[in-house]
């Protein structure tokens, strides 16, 4: 399906070079057998049109548009019969991109070709002769392609296999894509870092509002007069219906629809006004048109959501969400909780640093941040985040000397949060089971301020070398042990043990565009909640009478929460209580859940509890 879907991209919108000529409205018959449109039938007859009213390039022509015209009209032809070199550069001049700047196909038709003597010789001082521009054919930006490319790769990755696999990835393919750019051999033609950035933002964009932008691609067809009229677009020109994919072309004419629909209603210039669209034929365009900024105001759009009876497909399409996540955010919050829930986990967040407070103060890091022209400002919940703001060109974190160096990490405030909870202290032994790729075991060992111990065990062996190299950066080696295996956890006698369990990942949607359509409801319930069970019930026998046992998810839902702290509870209550986080101690004061859109962080959960002293149980046991 990759190749297939390569080389129709390759003859829809031209390779990632800007050197193509190749139209991206020219008429393909795709393998079901689809007739040619009404614009491909106006690209043909604006083409030779043109032709026939443009100076050819001929070996003894070189003068004038009349006599280029005699010749043309002396030949029986309705266009002149040209040689390949000399049809280059004519298509060059007639289709190029109307640009203030030479294009790479531009300057390479202007060179002379070995095979056409007349080519040096046409040369002249004079100003070359007007071209007519194919209104059929439009510029289009260096980037569009690319994108394209990788929707289409994400698109056809997600059909290929039900539930979609982490080969589906947004991001995955995006960085992919990207490194293949960077390295060129020819510096001239990679990326510069303003296309990087607006290709990952599109890419982003598209892959997280995919359900709300087909629901208005569907809407703009179903009321196109255009539209199943003879010579006019098809369905299969939308890349719809949605299920299907068996067409390669059809998965490019989606990944192109749904790419401007977004330039269409979610992007702005410096003006207010939605960017051009140079990939798409006019017929298209138009049709798309009627739910753009120009077609319809942002209340006009969202009121087309109203017509969905359901109200979680209501929400699903609206906020781009899976129809079965939406149905719990509905349940679990109430109609304006689930969509000011929803709403937030489309906002792309902001970076979030957290000082190594051994090493240096977060007013130091927020000062040195702002003297290198990056906006930084504290967090409101950690004593130790900063939030970094966007800077021309992104600001990458693992490439600044104070990341390498140790005096700040790369974690969210919600873990920091997490860390804080525990309230471990120096001399302490610590527990952290699940420990993933170190960020929360460094904080944890701050908080130890270097004396004590931290016993780290992380089921993934992938992801042992980061996090024994965050053991390197911090420089925790005499701190921080790495266990071998899950036994060797339950044989530890800790007085904090830290479950940061696997789970659905739902409360940090919006780090990961792709995260919403790769979750499936059945692999939660069946698969990710008893493993949660399993790790808490593990945890819990290394925690020493009177220490702390803490349970810690990134998920939103209630079954990967509430629901299995119930069940802890109710099946050990005899050896563990509740340790509440203020002083009242009320029912589910042991509790506390951060909401993105309440607290503007990531989702969070967490729970906790102290071990009676002397307790011996079924968890001992």
């Amino acid at each position: 399906m990759g190749v297939e879907a390569y080389h129709a991209l390759q003859v829809r919108v031209g390779p990632f070079s800007a050197s193509t000529s190749t139209s991206p409205s020219s008429p393909i018959v795709s393998s079901a057998g689809a007739s040619t449109s009404r614009r491909g039938e106006r690209r043909s007859f604006m083409s030779s049109s043109t032709l026939a009213l443009s100076p050819p390039v001929s070996s003894t022509t070189t003068s004038s548009t009349s006599s280029s015209s005699s010749t043309v009209s002396s030949s029986g032809s309705s266009s002149p019969v040209l040689e390949p070199e000399q049809a280059i550069a004519l298509s060059a001049q007639v289709d190029g991109p109307v640009s203030s700047q030479p294009s790479p196909s531009s300057s390479l038709s202007s060179q002379p070709s070995p095979s056409s003597p007349s080519t040096a010789s046409s040369s002249s001082p004079s100003a070359p002769p007007t071209m007519t521009m194919d209104p059929f054919r439009p510029a289009r930006a260096a980037v569009d392609p690319v994108v394209i490319n990788i929707l289409v790769t994400i698109l056809s990755s997600s059909a290929a296999s039900s539930p979609p696999s982490t080969l589906a990835d947004a991001e995955r393919i995006a960085n992919k894509a990207i490194r293949k750019r960077m390295r060129t051999d020819a510096p001239e033609s990679a990326l510069t870092a303003e296309e990087r950035r607006l290709i990952y933002a599109r890419v982003y964009g598209v892959e997280v509002l995919r359900a709300r932008l087909s629901f208005l691609l569907e809407h703009a067809v179903a009321q196109s007069s255009l539209v199943g009229r003879r010579f006019g677009p098809t369905l299969a020109d939308f890349g719809l219906p949605m299920d299907a994919s068996g067409d390669p072309m059809l998965v490019v004419n989606r990944a192109e629809c749904l790419l401007a629909l977004y330039m269409l209603t979610e992007e702005v210039d410096g003006e207010g006004r939605a960017p051009r669209v140079d990939f798409l034929d006019s017929d298209r365009l138009e049709v798309l048109g009627a739910v753009s900024r120009e077609g319809m105001t942002e209340g006009e759009r969202e009121t087309l959501f109203d017509q969905v009876d359901d109200p979680s497909e209501r929400l699903a399409a609206r906020r781009s969400l899976p129809s079965w996540l939406a149905a719990r955010f509905l349940e679990q919050l109430g109609k304006e909780g689930a969509e000011a829930l929803a709403l937030a986990l489309n906002r792309k967040p902001p970076t979030t640093l957290r000082v190594n407070t051994l090493k240096t103060s977060r007013e130091k890091v927020v000062q040195e941040l702002k003297k290198r022209g990056v906006p930084a400002a504290a967090t409101k919940y950690s004593p130790w985040g900063v939030t970094v703001g966007d800077v021309e060109g992104g600001f990458r974190v693992f490439e600044q000397d104070m990341y390498k160096l140790g005096y700040v990490d790369l974690i969210n405030e919600a873990s920091q949060c997490v860390a804080l909870s525990t309230g471990a202290k120096p001399y302490d032994i610590v527990l952290l089971y699940g420990a993933r790729k170190g960020a929360k075991a460094l904080a944890l060992g701050s908080m130890l301020r270097g004396n004590g111990m931290i016993y780290l065990w992380e089921p993934y062996l992938r992801q042992h070398y980061q996090l024994r190299e965050a053991i390197r950066r911090g420089q925790a080696q005499d701190l921080m042990e790495v266990l071998p295996n899950v036994m060797a956890a339950m044989r530890i006698k800790a007085d904090v043990v830290l479950v940061d369990a696997l789970c659905s990942n739902t409360g940090a949607l919006s780090h990961h565009p792709s995260m919403r359509w790769l979750k499936n409801e059945t692999h939660i319930l069946e698969t990710l909640v008893p493993q949660q069970r399993s790790d808490l019930q593990n945890a819990a026998r290394a925690v020493s009478p009177g220490g702390v046992l803490l349970y810690s998810t990134c998920s939103l839902l209630a079954c990967e929460n509430q629901e299995v702290v119930a069940w802890f509870e109710s099946t050990f209550s005899g050896e563990f209580e509740p340790l509440p986080f203020d002083k009242t101690g009320g029912p589910g004061g042991n509790c506390r859940a951060l909401l993105p859109h309440v607290h503007g962080v990531d989702g969070t959960f967490i729970a906790r509890w102290r071990r009676k002293p002397g307790s011996v149980g079924a968890v001992s046991g």
